[in-house]
């Protein structure tokens, strides 16, 4: 019937990074501020005992932490703190991960509620967008600050 002209082409701009530097670090983990966490008022703080580690990751597990304080995702602290929780040590093919479960911190957590916008919402907002991006949050992680 020929009602539907299906697109011959679909071009694609590839937008060079170097084209953008205020935007794109050579780090590979974003960052887009500080974020203030806030902990209720009565709360008991909670200190996890560290967990043990077999000694043949541990160099693994040295080096990572140091990549990661050195790209100012995590601070050192050399003092007694009110809030400590386990890590984790993951090790995959590609790469290895250092992950916190902070469950009784976040319990603790006084949250800022929102409300995500629908398609619907968004897509009026879209008619008119020409250059459109994907954003890997996968290694994201922000400054914390923690109040109480």
């Amino acid at each position: 019937m020929g009602l539907i002209n299906p697109a011959k082409e679909v071009m694609i701009n590839k937008i060079d990074i170097e084209d953008f530097p205020q935007i794109f670090e050579e780090s590979e983990i974003g960052d887009i501020g500080t974020l203030k966490l806030e902990v209720r008022k009565g709360a008991v703080p909670v200190c996890e005992s560290p967990r043990r580690f077999p000694v043949g990751v541990r160099k693994q597990i040295k080096q990572e932490l140091q990549r990661l304080e050195k790209l100012n995702v995590i601070r050192k602290v050399e003092h007694p703190t009110e809030w400590t929780t386990n890590m984790v040590f993951v090790v995959t093919p590609k790469r290895n991960r250092v992950c916190i479960a902070p469950k009784k911190l976040n319990e603790n957590l006084i949250r800022n509620r929102f409300i995500t916008p629908t398609v619907e919402e968004i897509t009026p907002m879209l008619s008119k967008a020409k250059i459109f991006s994907v954003l890997d949050a996968k290694k994201w992680i922000p400054s914390n600050e923690v109040t109480s």
